[in-house]
């Protein structure tokens, strides 16, 4: 028996499923969700240093990705790796209800610096951004409706957010898209434990875009704590053009 093989058994004996993971993971299933769609715009939002945009600059070329970055150095790093492709277009700010400017928190770990403060009980709850915020930093931040009047964006085809628990201000920033159906798949990291204060919870974000007709279509890349317990997850949701879209297509399996 080959090792993969051996390794492979040995994961499904205590229910794990490798094959099963990997044909439904997260990358997989954005491609999933938007097949057959000509992608044209792709939002960045927390994009860090450039790894979900390279993997969506080869996942959909021919779309145009607007990255969100507001922290300078994590801004410099995305400029470096993707400053000369044209179709990448870099946003020195956070995404939020409001424009105007906030106080950014920056921790030991850059992954998770975040609009909101660290929360004291992250520690106690398994999270794993349990971090110390080190400094701070006024950012300019501005909501995607706003954004996307300014710059001609009438449609999204996807819309991924890592904002460290600050997916709901987002969210309500892009109250004139979702409401007119305008994001067609929202890709978005989800918190069930405190990590940040002022966080909005998996329940609170799933409620924001329900209200706007937009249903859950899987959970992926589960963080849990020491205990078992989940702590951080992505989710993927779609339009309701997307849920008619997926509808028919198992209608000709």
């Amino acid at each position: 028996m080959r090792i993969k093989d051996i390794a492979k058994n040995a994961l499904k004996s205590i229910g794990i499923d490798v094959r099963f993971a990997s044909r439904y993971d997260a990358e997989v299933m954005q491609r999933r969700v938007l097949e057959g769609v000509p992608v044209r715009t792709v939002i960045d939002a927390g994009a860090f240093q450039g790894e979900l945009t390279a993997f969506y600059r080869s996942a959909f070329p021919d779309a145009d990705v607007y990255a969100f970055e507001p922290f300078p150095d994590s801004a410099d790093v995305y400029a470096a790796r993707h400053g000369r492709d044209p179709k990448v277009h870099l946003t020195r700010a956070a995404l939020g209800e409001t424009t105007g400017t906030r106080t950014f928190h920056v921790t030991t770990n850059l992954q998770h610096n975040s609009l909101l403060p660290v929360d004291p009980a992250a520690w106690d709850a398994g999270a794993g951004c349990a971090d110390n915020e080190v400094r701070s930093l006024e950012v300019p931040v501005t909501t995607l409706d706003e954004f996307c009047k300014s710059n001609g964006i009438a449609r999204i085809d996807l819309l991924k957010m890592d904002l460290q628990g600050a997916e709901l201000v987002a969210l309500r920033g892009a109250k004139g898209l979702l409401k007119s159906g305008a994001v067609d798949v929202i890709y978005s990291e989800v918190v069930t434990v405190p990590h940040y204060q002022g966080q909005a919870y998996f329940h609170e974000v799933t409620a924001e875009v329900h209200a706007h007709g937009y249903r859950l279509f899987g959970i992926y890349n589960v963080g849990l704590s020491a205990v078992g317990q989940m702590t951080t997850a992505d989710a993927i949701y779609v339009s309701p053009a997307a849920q008619e879209r997926l509808a028919k297509s198992l209608r000709r399996t």
